[in-house]
């Protein structure tokens, strides 16, 4: 990857940075932000090269969610067929948690569960091109 077009495409995502507002009925409410990371530059490889992280703060069912997605981005000269390792390291990191409320028993509890199972990773190419 050049530096130049890693700083472009920082730049892009970094335009995607702000809080998250969620509008309903009862009126407009802050509900999380959106943040940008950037992990390969300079010659260090990043698995992947940037993260845009879409956090979330809520408040449902009595019960307060903290949590964060991540949107995977590589920027990758042969396109899909070279990002499995990228991806595939992101997810052996651990840094992907998914909320879950269950509504029962007699009393609260909270815990964290690991477990294997299947991720589909949605990708998509843009030729470098498309994105200027």
């Amino acid at each position: 990857m050049s530096e130049e077009k890693e700083r472009y495409i920082y730049s892009l995502l970094q335009k995607f940075e702000g809080t998250l507002y969620l509008k309903n009925k009862e009126g407009l409410k802050e509900i999380g932000r959106v943040r940008s990371e950037r992990r390969g530059f300079g010659g260090k490889k990043g698995r992947p090269d940037f993260i845009l992280w879409i956090e979330l703060d809520l408040d449902i069912l009595k019960t307060r969610l903290r949590t964060e997605f991540p949107i995977l981005v590589e920027e990758e000269d042969e396109g899909i067929s070279n990002v499995e390792r990228d991806y595939s390291q992101f997810l052996r990191e651990g840094k992907l948690f998914v909320p879950m409320i269950v509504v029962g028993g007699e009393e609260r509890k909270e815990t964290l569960r690991s477990f294997h199972g299947l991720i589909k990773v949605e990708l998509f190419q843009i030729p470098f091109p498309l994105v200027k």
